[in-house]
């Protein structure tokens, strides 16, 4: 229809992976929602990661995605044509599946390959700070013209799944730690959080301890060894369970990992651990809260944490006790920050 594009654009926006990712694409659609709340958006992902932006305010649809389907042109785009996409992955995958669905413009945002590399394998040849990912994603943006910064992600929990993990949690003094993530090599330790869930238990607090099904033994293995009682547990069936468990929460102690971004996005605060990789990389939480990090010089070791640590034990994480955590817990509690 012709002026259709000028009075309500369509929009396709692209974060095909990973979880921490993809929430952290919420901003940009909520950008594009303020500036024209007429406009369709549709947000793109692979399957796994759907109920993510099945949470965003902004998102009229998402495109759930094969993998290795993707790029063929996916059944779910159902005819349908867009004014602009926005890729927020920028690799091969992204711009495949873009080429078969041929929106009239494509934005993609920047990535900090170079510098990220720079950071984690060459130090000494510059050991600065990367900017925030969203502020990155909402720079993909500025041709038309949105402001860009760094804002925290957002997201609606389902109202049944909240109920649901009202019901299975109850509410009030809920302290929450999520010992799961995509790599064990960046992993805090079973024990180390089992002591901090007695630790926050002795003083006083209801501790749940959080994952997805992909979790599972993490949560039981924490649960297990936990002295102070059996804490309550909660593994979701998907994202939208583990938000709502995530938003009866005060604080979420959490690996860097996506559900320490998802903590944030319900309302939580956060205290995320990092060890091997660095708050510097452009991943820190942005909800109020803090980062407990040996900042070692070793640190980040590579550019995911996913590998083996070179040293004879992994002092970046290995060296933060459970004191520690619990008393950055106790103040993030009283004071927000």
């Amino acid at each position: 229809m012709p002026g259709r594009a000028a009075s309500s654009p369509r929009y396709l926006v692209a974060r095909l992976s990973s979880f921490g990712d993809v929430v952290l694409a919420e901003p940009v659609v909520r950008r594009l929602k303020a500036a024209d709340p007429r406009c369709d958006v549709t947000f793109a992902t692979y399957e796994e990661y759907a109920a993510i932006p099945a949470m965003f305010a902004g998102v009229d649809r998402v495109m759930p995605l094969e993998h290795g389907a993707g790029s063929r042109g996916p059944a779910a785009a159902d005819g349908r044509t867009w004014d602009i996409a926005v890729d927020l992955q920028n690799n091969l995958r992204s711009r495949r599946l873009l080429a078969r669905l041929k929106p009239r413009r494509v934005l993609r945002y920047r990535r900090q390959y170079a510098r990220r590399l720079l950071r984690v394998y060459a130090p000494r040849l510059w050991r600065g700070t990367l900017k925030h990912t969203v502020e990155i994603y909402l720079e993909a943006l500025k041709p038309l013209g949105i402001e860009t910064g760094r804002v925290p992600p957002a997201v609606v929990v389902p109202p049944g799944e909240l109920g649901a993990a009202i019901a299975r949690l109850g509410t009030g003094n809920l302290l929450g730690v999520c010992p799961g993530g995509s790599s064990p090599h960046k992993m805090w330790g079973r024990q180390r959080f089992a002591a901090l869930v007695d630790l926050l238990a002795a003083g006083g607090s209801r501790v749940v301890v959080v994952g997805g099904e992909c979790d599972r033994a993490e949560v039981e293995a924490v649960a297990g060894a936990a002295r102070a009682g059996a804490p309550l547990t909660f593994i979701g069936d998907g994202a939208g369970a583990v938000a709502a468990a995530l938003a009866l929460c005060e604080v979420v102690v959490s690996n860097d990992s996506g559900l320490m971004h998802l903590a944030g996005a319900v309302g939580a605060k956060v205290v995320g651990i990092f060890g091997p990789t660095s708050p510097d990389l452009g991943f820190a939480p942005l909800a109020p809260g803090a980062v407990v990090s040996r900042d070692a010089p070793c640190s980040p070791c590579s550019y995911h944490g996913n590998r083996p640590c070179r040293l004879s034990r992994a002092f970046c994480l290995e060296d933060i006790e459970p004191g520690e955590v619990y008393a950055v817990v106790r103040r993030v509690s009283a004071n927000g920050r």
